[in-house]
């Protein structure tokens, strides 16, 4: 059997793995929100971010369940819907979560920046220090997830850890075409590990400082692609990404959530490639040249 092949195999496997699991959960955690007293909320040093569009408002309390049943629980749960949304009311699945610890907050229309720009500045307010957690609307998150990246944070204060990330290609001193990108398959941090956020990001305080400094300016070069934003913010400061796992995570997706149009628009039409070639500056993309010179010879520190 060719590695193709057999690589094909395992994807298939894989893949209906996960529709078994995405279907085993459905009914759990449905089933979960109807009954469920328990917080939601913790210890955990961090605040868990995230927001939601349009129909998936009914279907994201699956991703909250999921996050508020792990082995830890953030200090704070925020779910950001932007102000129009917010009016119309949430369903009956997110006013239990938040008798149970959930904040629902209203924000600017930032589109996917919507997930951690505006919890900076709860971040500000608080009266310790937490961490910024990213996390998306449409998976489910393992019992460990949040362990997992808070444990990484300790271990490596200055950098950003993720469970999902690319490596970044450099073609004639350039940055190549996203879709020609791999990802990542090991647990070296570098400046060319781009952490992708469905799986779950966090970060450290340079990252999040540089963001805030940059204010509302991703809408002008990068409005649909929050991971680049993010990343640029980390080569810019010099923050090295680090993938907890040398197998890149891909978790269930929640039923009936996966509506290609951003996909399609940031990758099969060249999107991601226009956001980043707005939003890297010349001197960005020559570090990333002289990091890929650097660990093309051997180098990883």
């Amino acid at each position: 059997m060719t590695a193709d092949r057999h690589s094909s195999i395992r994807g298939l496997v894989s893949a209906r793995t996960l529709r078994m699991r995405s279907a085993s959960n459905w009914q759990r955690f449905r089933a979960a929100n109807r009954v469920a007293r328990s917080s939601v909320v913790g210890d955990a040093p961090a605040i868990v971010s995230l927001t939601t569009y349009g129909d998936r408002i009914s279907t994201v309390f699956h991703t909250i369940e999921s996050i508020g049943r792990g082995s830890v629980k953030p200090r704070r749960l925020v779910l950001w819907l932007d102000h129009d949304e917010l009016a119309r009311g949430i369903p009956v699945e997110l006013h239990r979560l938040v008798s149970r610890g959930l904040e629902v907050r209203g924000t600017m229309n930032y589109r996917s920046h919507k997930k951690y720009y505006p919890a900076i500045s709860l971040i500000r307010e608080a009266s310790d220090e937490l961490s910024l957690v990213t996390a998306d609307d449409d998976v489910y998150y393992p019992h460990r997830w949040l362990e997992g990246l808070v444990s990484a944070k300790r271990c490596a204060p200055g950098e950003v850890h993720c469970y999902r990330a690319w490596r970044i290609r450099i073609a004639g001193g350039k940055i190549a075409r996203y879709g020609d990108w791999s990802l990542c398959r090991s647990t070296i941090p570098s400046l060319l590990n781009f952490a992708v956020g469905v799986s779950g990001v966090i970060y450290p305080t340079a990252v999040v400082n540089r963001v805030e400094s940059l204010g509302e300016r991703f809408m002008d070069y990068a409005p649909r692609a929050d991971d680049v934003w993010l990343h640029s913010a980390a080569v810019e400061t010099g923050t090295r990404v680090h993938q907890i796992n040398a197998d890149p995570a891909h978790y269930p997706f929640i039923p009936g959530t996966q509506d290609l149009t951003l996909a399609m628009t940031n990758v099969e039409a060249g999107g991601n490639d226009e956001q980043i070639r707005r939003t890297y500056s010349p001197a960005s993309i020559e570090t990333l040249n002289a990091h890929a010179t650097f660990e093309s010879e051997g180098n990883f520190t």
